[in-house]
């Protein structure tokens, strides 16, 4: 016969695998990076747009979705403004 205390533990150990997996479900998955020909990337920003304000620039001259160097002036149509 079960006792409580075991029943409440495996309840427990269940919400553990359940809160872990949709955890994994809902983890980004990691970019693949593009040419900066088809991210139309462009060595100036676009009003006040530039990578130097872009969640996904990576300084001094580096970015997580565009290959090669980029700079903190330019932009391209990845943009992401940084919160």
């Amino acid at each position: 016969m079960a006792t409580r205390r075991r029943f409440v533990s495996g309840l427990a150990a269940a919400g553990v695998l359940a809160a872990a997996s949709a955890r994994a479900a809902i983890k980004p998955k990691p970019r693949r990076k593009v040419s900066q020909a088809r991210a139309k990337y462009q060595d100036h920003p676009m009003d006040i747009r530039a990578c130097a304000t872009c969640t996904l620039f990576q300084a001094p001259d580096g970015c997580k979705a565009v290959l090669g160097k980029v700079s903190p002036d330019g932009w391209c149509d990845l943009f992401e403004i940084a919160d």
